[in-house]
């Protein structure tokens, strides 16, 4: 009985004569059995009532799966028992299988979760992690964008004001910057006397650079230095606008600032033109390789009045040896 159960193939019912090998020894036997096998169907079989039903249970557990005969019985009696016992072992035995096989899902089901759960935990606090990081940098751009000389704005493609700083709200003559939200910027740049309409100047370029205005604010000229961007959305379409009004002073200054770097630029590209000459150089032997010079020659555009330094006079020569 052991070596079945062991094996996989355990005995269903075990009948046991109570007076086998003495009074007591079907008693022992059913204790052994049980011990082999907890789940076996146990019947026990008496002619006299020596042993208390009180005694069988307390020594034969459980008591769901012992059963008590008393002789004399019919064999188709012993044979209804033994139906009855092997259909209720077959499905107790589905039911375990079943539990086994539901209790293995669950842990594997639950070591997912868990597994899953860390991944979540882990997600979670990366992206506080991103979320203080975006929060301090928003704080950083926000303080620089509110505490900026600059009048710096914001607004949708029609010109309703969405976010502004102190300087901008200063400049068109808002208390605060909450006062000019929901102002119109080409209202408000019609209102101080711009020369040409903001909107007729973004149609011709989205981009507005070092564009050069003069407003009238209490009857006093500002010059204005402005840089408006256009935010296009997906479909090309115009979605915002991103602007950033200087003031200066001496406009005339700022112009030759302008003035004085292209010129700048210009000069540099003047003196990066190149002549190539070449000549032979003569030898005592034949088949000397022939010099090339590669001289930079300055361009005489060398002009006193524009105040540009005059070209060195000393000028690099390079050499390279060719066949």
């Amino acid at each position: 009985m052991g070596t079945a159960f062991d094996e996989g193939d355990p005995f269903t019912i075990a009948l046991i004569e109570m007076n086998l090998g003495g009074r007591m020894g079907g008693l022992k036997l059913a204790e052994a059995v049980r011990h082999l096998d907890p789940y076996i169907e146990i019947v026990l079989l008496s002619a006299a009532p020596d042993v208390p039903l009180k005694e069988i249970n307390a020594r034969i557990q459980p008591p769901e799966r012992l059963l008590y005969v008393q002789k004399p019985f019919r064999s188709p009696e012993l044979k209804q028992i033994a139906m009855s016992l092997c259909s209720k072992w077959d499905a107790e035995s589905r039911v375990r299988e079943l539990n086994a096989t539901l209790a293995s899902k669950v842990e594997a089901r639950t070591s997912e979760l868990n597994a899953a759960n860390r991944r979540l935990r882990l997600d979670i606090s990366k992206r506080a992690a991103v979320l203080r990081e975006l929060q301090a940098s928003e704080q950083r751009y926000r303080l620089l964008f509110e505490k900026d000389i600059t009048g710096n704005f914001a607004s949708d493609a029609d010109g309703l004001i969405l976010d502004c700083n102190v300087a901008f709200a200063d400049l068109f003559g808002f208390e605060s910057p909450q006062d000019a939200h929901g102002a119109n910027i080409f209202k408000l740049w019609d209102t101080m006397g711009g020369a040409e309409p903001l909107r007729d100047l973004l149609q011709v370029r989205p981009r507005l650079g070092n564009h050069e205005v003069m407003f009238v604010r209490g009857g006093m000229k500002c010059h204005l230095l402005v840089n408006i961007d256009t935010v296009l959305n997906a479909e090309g379409e115009p979605e915002e606008l991103r602007g950033y009004i200087s003031i200066f002073q001496n406009p005339n200054a700022l112009r030759n600032s302008f003035a004085s770097r292209r010129r700048w630029k210009r000069s540099v590209r003047s003196r990066a033109a190149l002549r190539m000459t070449s000549t032979t150089s003569s030898g005592s032997f034949s088949g000397m390789p022939r010099l090339s010079r590669i001289q930079l020659i300055p361009t005489p555009a060398s002009n006193a009045a524009s105040g540009k330094s005059p070209v060195p006079e000393s000028v690099p020569v390079i050499w390279s040896i060719r066949s």
